[in-house]
Formats: structure tokens, sequence, C-alpha cells
């Protein structure tokens, strides 16, 4: 089998578990309502589940890249699939809600592997077919908050929530067989890190202002989106009593900007410039977010902002995650792995800090929408600040 096919798989199977990983939340999101109330907890707590599953994978990151560097990323990729696969056993088996927040929170740390998977495609690939491929797996990825929550309102309705999680098992068995078939080795040599080179590399990662800058403009650029993921269901079915059906509507609507940024990207990769086309993302995510301000009061328009700042987004992350990629570091392992931390930690405190405040204003469309665009304001200041550190970036 060739080496350039073999590639293809792989990145295939591990696109295969990242979607796996993320329909674990999405699928379960429509159920929320359904589990706080079998369990007789809060309505807050479906946006506290988001948060720990958040947290488990940031958890995770700081040890994920230190052992990458010791036995290798394949090992530690499927490592991560196996301790996925029974942390979802142990979800279908909870009995309280106390049961359930664990296991979302020991299941999250799966999400934390998948930063080993992109390592090694940026590690075989070059700059344009690194974007092009990682922009691919994204439009692949976002079914999960597409088909996810379509998927996961029928089983719900039909059967129960537990069997959420049986999905989760079935495909995450598919990647786990494809990882363990097709996943390259280390083209970096293995090395033991004793604790001392451990905290100094990290050191020098969080002394790079590049690091610094690109870390928390790409964590500001996606919490708006976060934001709908985690709060859409209570928005939806709780604050404005519609069905499930408005939910997985208005859902595949602000997602589905991912999927025509994907189409864009793979047209204009290699043909403008990096900086450009990064600009160009926050241009268009403006638009959304103005749109969400107008029509604070209307759903549907804030699922239509969404969906354009969404395709902003997607603009701009492959290529500033391919320019932080190849910041001069000791170690790309942990390099990707601190990127996945400081992101994923970013995440779950302002998500949970959201949480909070909606609930404060009884989970309305206006702190809702508020909340976004402070993130999305910040995230314009961060990005425009990495494109002029980057200005002389172009395609390798």
């Amino acid at each position: 089998m060739k080496k350039e096919f073999k590639l293809i798989l792989f990145a295939l199977s591990l696109v295969t578990y990242e979607v796996t990983t993320y329909a674990a939340n999405d699928m379960i999101m429509p159920g929320m309502l359904m589990v706080a109330k079998e369990f007789n907890s809060p309505v807050s707590y479906v946006a506290l589940s988001l948060s720990l599953f958040l947290l488990g994978n940031a958890l995770s990151q700081l040890f994920v890249g230190v052992a990458a560097e010791r036995y290798g990323k394949r090992k530690v990729i499927i490592t991560g699939n196996i301790i996925f696969l029974l942390f979802t056993i142990f979800l279908t088996l909870s009995v309280n809600m106390k049961m359930f927040l664990l296991g979302r929170l020991l299941q999250g740390t799966g999400i934390a592997f998948i930063a080993m998977g992109y390592a090694l495609i940026h590690e075989n690939f070059n700059d344009k077919n690194a974007v092009k491929i990682i922009s691919i797996m994204a439009n692949i990825s976002i079914l999960a908050p597409i088909l996810g929550p379509v998927i996961g309102g029928f089983i719900v309705s039909a059967l129960s929530w537990r069997f959420v999680f049986a999905c989760s098992l079935f495909t995450g068995l598919i990647s786990l067989y494809g990882l363990y078939k097709y996943t390259p080795i280390n083209i970096t040599p293995l090395q033991r890190l004793n604790l001392k080179g451990i905290i100094s590399t990290y050191r020098d990662i969080l002394s790079n202002r590049v690091f610094i800058i690109g870390t928390v403009a790409i964590g500001c650029m996606i919490m708006p989106s976060m934001l709908w993921i985690a709060f859409a269901p209570t928005l939806i079915m709780h604050t404005l009593k519609l069905s499930i059906n408005h939910y997985m509507g208005y859902q595949a609507i602000a997602v589905g900007g991912f999927m025509i940024s994907t189409i864009i990207n793979q047209l204009v990769a290699g043909k403008i410039g990096m900086v450009k086309l990064i600009r160009s993302g926050t241009i268009v995510s403006v638009g959304g977010f103005i749109i969400m301000a107008i029509f604070v009061h209307s759903i549907l328009a804030i699922s239509i902002g969404m969906c354009i700042s969404c395709v902003g987004l997607g603009l701009q992350l492959g290529t500033m995650s391919r320019i932080m990629s190849k910041l001069e570091v000791k170690s790309q392992s942990m390099l990707f792995s601190l990127i996945a931390f400081v992101q994923a930690l970013f995440m779950t405190v302002f998500i949970e800090i959201s949480n909070n405040i909606l609930n404060i204003f009884e989970y309305s469309l206006i702190s809702f929408v508020s909340c976004s665009l402070i993130f999305g304001i910040i995230s314009i200041v961060f990005v425009l600040k990495f494109t002029d550190m980057n200005k002389e970036r172009n395609w390798q």
C-alpha cells in the first residue's frame, strides 16, 4: 500500500474517531433535559455536562504530549480511543447525576488524544495539503453537531438517552480498527523527558508571543459556536418552548457554515496569501455578529448569524493552526498538547461563566447573544494582532 494512500486512510480513521467523540456530546444534548429530569437535577446541569466533558479534555492534554514524546504518537492515539470506549460504557450504566457527570468528565479525556493525530498530519504534509486535509476533516467532523442532535433526537424520542452512547461505542470500535492499522510511526525520534525538561519545554512554548496571541485568538474565535452548542437546547426547547425538531433545524443552520468554509478552503488554499485568508474570515465573522446583534430577539436570525460567523471561523482556523504548528520549539507533541490544553481550559472556564450569566437572566436570547458578541469582539482584536505578527508567512 502506497504511503500517501495509507496516510489518507489514517486521516479518515482519525476523523471517524473525532466525529465519535464530538457526537458523544452532540447526540446527548437533545436528551440532556431528559437526563436532568430522570435524575431530578436542575436545567443548569445541561451546560455543566459540556463543561465537564471539555475539562476532561483539558486535564489530559499536558500528559498526552509528554507521553507521545516517550512512547510515540501512534500508541498514545490508540490508547486514547480505548479509554474513550471504556468511559462511554461507564456512562450507559449511570444511576444518578453525580455518576453521569463523572462519566462525562472521564469520557472527555478521550478528546485529548486527537491533538496527536493532527500533529502527525502536520508532520507528513506541506502547508497547502495540510490545510486542505484538515479542512476536509473539519467538514466531516462538523457532521457531529449537525447530525448528532438529529440522530440523538430520534434516539431519545424513540428509545432512551442511554442508547445514544451505544452509537458512540459502535463508531468508536470502527475508528479503533482504522487507527490501529493505519496510524504512521513518528518521524521525530522518541525521547525520555525528566520533570525539569518537561517544565523547561512548556516554559519555552509559553514564552512564545505567537503562541500566546494565537491560542487566545483561536480560543475566543470558537467560543460563540461552543456557546451555541452548549446552550441551544436550553434556549430553544426550554426558553422558547419549541420542539426538538425546531432545535435540530436551527442547529443545522448554525453549524452549516463550517461546510461552506470547507468548500471555500479547497478552492483558495495556496492561491491567496495566508494572512489574507485569515483576515477575510474575520470580515465574514463580523457580518454574522452584526446580524445577531440587530435581530437579537429572533432565534432564526441568530442561527443565520451564527452560520455566517462559522464560515469566517472555518476560513481562519485551519490556516492559523498551520502557522502555529510550525513554531520552532523543542517538542511538536508538547506544542500541540499545550495548544489543545489552553483552548480546552479556556472553553471550560468561559462556558461555565457564561452558563452562570445566562442562568441569572433565565437563558434569554439577548444574554446568549451578548456573551457571544463579547468573545467575537475580543477574537477580532487578537486575530488582527496574530496576522500582523505573521504577515511575511507564505505557503510552503
